[in-house]
């Protein structure tokens, strides 16, 4: 597994008249290799869950293994931030060096490596988020278009080559076009590389396209997971939380009242046209 958690809870401020439970016994069990999401409304404690996988929160109580490292006992911070990489909300508004082969080269230098081994985890990393190096390298990263910023500021942290990528809203803010390139390039980054996915959302038709698993969480604890087409099999549900299932969930449903031949789970425009040519047919 590369990721396993058992009644994980984090409490911000325990002790004190502030006090708040914003995980509450938590357990996921994420396997290597996997695209996992992770959804849930505005303060379901979505984003501090994502925040202990690779050190920046320690654990109330529970318990949490990453990658095979007990983050419940002493460990090698900086081996586990070079292995678990983190992409914050709008991770553009951290860029912050005089040139893009600067900014995403910052976290391999710190390493210690060679200029050339900067360079070719530059390229490469530049390469993954489709930016030419020869284009942008140059440049300073506040030249590039807003896509083109956020793409540059993931792949500082694909430089890292990290087994294990976290991805907080990598869409937020984004027109149609800036969101299908990002996550088209968070695609491919998986074929290439084969690392494990956690990405957060509140985008139900981005994870039910892409997540092998999905974890629904509310008021800190998770409520349901699984695999897309059974968590959003239970729209009542996620309705009464406050979440939505993806527009072609929601057609689904409508349909199959109607008497055509929808299986659940259906979440592509070819699929649903495919089953609905059928029924028009006679052909179930």
């Amino acid at each position: 597994m590369a990721i396993i958690t058992e009644k994980l809870t984090h409490i911000y401020q325990q002790g004190t008249p502030f006090e708040a439970k914003a995980v509450d016994e938590v357990s996921m069990h994420i396997r290597q290799g996997e695209f996992c999401g992770i959804i849930g409304h505005t303060g379901s404690g979505k984003t501090t869950l994502v925040q202990h996988f690779n050190g920046l929160l320690k654990p109330t109580s529970g318990t949490l293994s990453v990658l095979g490292i007990d983050l419940n006992q002493k460990y090698d911070r900086k081996a586990l931030r070079m292995s678990v990489g983190l992409v914050f909300q709008y991770p553009e508004y951290q860029l912050f060096e005089e040139t893009v082969e600067k900014d995403v080269g910052f976290g391999p230098r710190n390493l210690g490596l060679s200029e050339d081994e900067v360079k070719d985890r530059v390229r490469e990393a530049l390469e993954h988020v489709e930016l030419e190096y020869s284009d942008v390298a140059d440049k300073s990263p506040f030249e590039l278009s807003g896509g083109q910023k956020r793409r540059a500021a993931i792949a500082g942290v694909i430089a890292m080559r990290p087994k294990v990528l976290i991805l907080d809203e990598p869409t937020a803010g984004l027109d149609p076009t800036g969101r299908k390139n990002i996550l088209g390039m968070i695609v491919s980054l998986k074929k290439k590389t084969g690392c494990t996915i956690v990405m957060v959302s509140h985008n139900m038709d981005e994870l039910s396209k892409l997540a092998d698993t999905i974890y629904v969480m509310n008021e800190g604890s998770v409520i349901a997971s699984g695999a897309p087409k059974d968590v959003f099999a239970n729209e009542n549900e996620l309705t009464r939380i406050g979440l939505d299932v993806p527009q072609l969930a929601r057609l689904g449903s409508a349909l199959r009242r109607r008497g055509f031949f929808v299986p659940e789970g259906v979440f592509t425009a070819e699929e649903m046209a495919k089953h609905i040519a059928g029924k028009l047919k006679g052909d179930r």
